[in-house]
Order: C-alpha cells, then sequence, then structure tokens
C-alpha cells in the first residue's frame, strides 16, 4: 500500500472515513482490506501529529513487505539542534526536537510491535 504514490500499477483508490486526511494524501492500495486494517483513525491522526511536529506539509509514507517507509521533506536541519545565535536556556529546540521523536514514537506504539497478535 502507497500513501501520496502516483504510479498506479495495479493499484487502486482508497476511499477513507477521515476526509481531511484523504484531502491531504493521496492512498493507493492492491489490498483493500490490508489497507484498512492498516491506516485506521487513529493511523491518521498520528501521522497528521508527525506533520505538525516536523511543520510540514509534504511527507510520504509507503507499507512495503513488512515495513514502514517515511519521507519527511522540511526545510529545516534535523541535525542542528540548536543555534549558534540563541542563549542556551532557550530550551524552544530542545522541545521541538522532543515533540518530532515522540510523534514517530507514537505513530510506532499504534502498531504494538512489541505485541505478538498473531496475524
Amino acid at each position: 500500500m502507497y500513501l501520496n504514490y502516483k504510479k498506479k500499477k495495479k493499484m487502486q483508490d482508497v476511499k477513507l472515513e477521515d476526509l481531511s486526511f484523504e484531502k491531504n494524501f493521496n492512498v493507493y492500495t492492491k489490498d483493500q482490506i490490508e489497507a484498512r486494517y492498516l491506516l485506521t483513525t487513529a493511523f491518521m491522526e498520528r501521522l497528521k501529529n508527525i506533520e505538525t511536529a516536523f511543520g510540514t506539509k509534504q511527507i510520504k509514507c509507503s507499507f512495503f513487505d513488512d515495513n514502514i517507509i517515511f519521507a519527511i521533506s522540511t526545510k529545516k536541519d534535523l541535525f542542528e539542534l540548536c543555534s549558534l545565535f540563541r542563549p542556551l536556556s532557550d530550551t524552544r529546540y530542545i522541545e521541538n526536537f522532543y515533540d518530532e521523536i515522540i510523534s514517530i514514537q507514537k505513530l510506532i506504539d499504534h502498531f504494538k510491535l512489541d505485541q505478538k497478535t498473531g496475524l
């Protein structure tokens, strides 16, 4: 299943419950049942939280085999946690970094990868 993937070889559009998500993301799949299993309303909300945390509207997500892949396009240098032009007491950069990491962690926790579900 591919989110925001334009090459649609044998792919079908997926209609979702969240209209704002559907407006912002193009969702294609070869398996409608699997798409609905993976793209729950909780997943869609967490993916939108990643957009908010990273301050971007350019995010792509793909499920391929047993992997999930994210491509987050942002103008920020993600390897730079602070600025040389701000005092160390300005914790805004650390708070932003924390929000970014937490948004990804919540999405990972959504899939309960540490539990055996029998699927």
